[in-house]
């Protein structure tokens, strides 16, 4: 019986159905047990998040210790060039190293990782998952809806936006860009939060029956007037 373990790691128990030519018992299970250690931890997770504000967001760190065979980090591989920054500092020659995450992104999502690339033949690399969800001046949600008629037993169904201000300034939406034919839209002010909320209704006599159509309701406001927010908007008409 072999047992595969890559990607674990603390107490693991596998099971498993053998079958023998005992008359009495033609099926044992048998079951294996152990802990599973890395050549190389990461402290206190492999993964980093970012959300929020970014000028509120400080960098985050993650630690890389060895187990028992020393090692050196020779490189550190991204594929979120632009997005964050990352230092690597020295905390134990060959046993114990910081690496620290800065970042980069104003306003937006991503999610990527790094690659840090080490001279343990056993262990060449360790990946560290990076995700971000940066907001910016004015944030919207959700980010997708659905609307119309998803069920022959349901009424029509209409949906809403909010449109939020994280800074705390007044602001006014400017312009909404959506399908004319497909929804019509209304804006009404919040009372607890500096924000609006868009009533999205659709106009299913314009889209046939069975049919599915997406489209895109654009935002735009007068705090943030280089940069539009998106809606992306399934309508969806049953038979």
């Amino acid at each position: 019986m072999v047992v595969n373990l890559t990607g674990y790691k603390g107490k693991v128990k596998k099971t498993a159905m053998i079958e023998c030519n005992d008359p009495g018992q033609r099926m044992v299970q048998l079951s294996l047990s152990g802990t599973v250690r890395s050549f190389i931890e990461v402290r206190p997770l492999n993964s980093i998040a970012f959300r929020g504000r970014a000028e509120k967001l400080q960098p985050k760190t993650v630690e890389l210790v060895g187990n028992d065979v020393p090692f050196h980090i020779k490189h550190v591989q991204s594929n979120l060039d632009g997005r964050v920054a990352h230092e690597v500092e020295t905390v134990e020659e060959g046993r114990r190293y910081r690496l620290k995450v800065s970042n980069l992104v104003k306003q937006g999502d991503y999610n990527g990782a790094l690659w840090v690339h080490t001279d343990l033949e056993r262990k060449p690399y360790v990946m560290i998952r990076v995700t971000g969800a940066m907001e910016g001046e004015i944030s919207i949600s959700p980010k997708t809806l659905l609307i119309g008629r998803t069920s022959s037993q349901q009424p029509i169904k209409s949906g809403s936006v909010l449109v939020i201000g994280n800074s705390g300034k007044p602001f006014k939406i400017t312009r909404l860009t959506h399908d004319e034919k497909l929804m019509s839209l209304s804006q009404h002010p919040l009372t607890d939060k500096n924000g609006y909320r868009i009533e999205i209704t659709p106009k299913l006599e314009n889209l046939p029956k069975g049919a599915r159509q997406q489209t895109v309701l654009t935002v735009e406001t007068d705090l943030t007037p280089d940069a539009s927010q998106e809606v992306t908007i399934q309508v969806l008409s049953v038979q």
